[in-house]
């Protein structure tokens, strides 16, 4: 014969979920005040930090800060998406295949929004004036100096980062580093301020995780057993 619940114990699971529920929604307000917050504050030092940046002018600094750059365009990645797609497609590869796949959908509607944003606010580029001024907004335009927020580049290489990070973890720190170099590399060639490459890496990181979320992990590399001297199977993952 079962025993039915006493009371107390309802109580008690009645308040573990509420209080459960009121964490939950403590840390949703704190993510929905903080991220804005902390842009805010973000671009109120914006032209101290491109001070900083465009007085790291050196010849060879900067030609690595181009190089850097170059390898965030979203010609390239999307390029090179494709290319492990087709490949992956083509040797059966499940990893490859599944980077290039998500990695070129993920690409395509980040920019799509990165553009709408870039159009609809209309921020200057700290080349767009001599004084470099961070607060020069001029609503919807398709002047190119004036698409500063948020950074393109920083997007499209967080977007790809985050994916290849997912699929080769054991290479997470390095794929995070370069798009982190990326961002920097936008404030070093005088392209954007702080606060555009900051939401363009949060953007480009969402757009990946979302696509993560919804479409699984990506599957485990493919395992072939070769043989060693002496007959002992050793597994190779690739």
């Amino acid at each position: 014969m079962s025993v039915p619940p006493r009371v107390g114990d309802n109580l008690a699971e009645f308040f573990e979920v509420l209080s459960k529920r009121r964490e939950i929604r403590l840390r949703d307000k704190l993510f929905i005040v903080g991220i804005p917050s902390g842009i805010a504050f973000l671009m109120s030092q914006d032209g101290n930090l491109q001070a900083v940046a465009a007085s790291l002018q050196h010849p060879v600094w900067r030609l690595f800060m181009q190089g850097v750059t170059l390898s965030g365009d979203f010609s390239l990645l999307l390029l090179i998406c494709g290319l492990f797609w087709a490949v992956g497609n083509r040797e059966k590869t499940g990893r490859l295949r599944w980077i290039g796949e998500r990695g070129v959908v993920t690409l395509v509607l980040s920019r799509i929004v990165v553009e709408m944003l870039k159009a609809a606010v209309g921020r200057g580029r700290p080349r767009a004036t001599e004084t470099a001024d961070p607060f020069l907004f001029i609503g919807p335009t398709m002047q190119v100096d004036f698409h500063g927020f948020p950074s393109g580049h920083t997007a499209s290489a967080f977007v790809v980062a985050t994916l290849a990070a997912a699929t080769f973890p054991q290479l997470r720190r390095y794929f995070m580093l370069w798009a982190v170099l990326v961002a920097l590399s936008r404030l070093a060639l005088n392209e954007h301020f702080a606060s555009d490459v900051v939401v363009g890496g949060l953007l480009g990181y969402g757009a990946a995780r979302l696509c993560l979320k919804n479409t699984g992990i990506p599957p485990a590399p493919h395992v072939q057993r070769t043989e060693q001297k002496g007959g002992t199977p050793t597994p190779q993952t690739f």
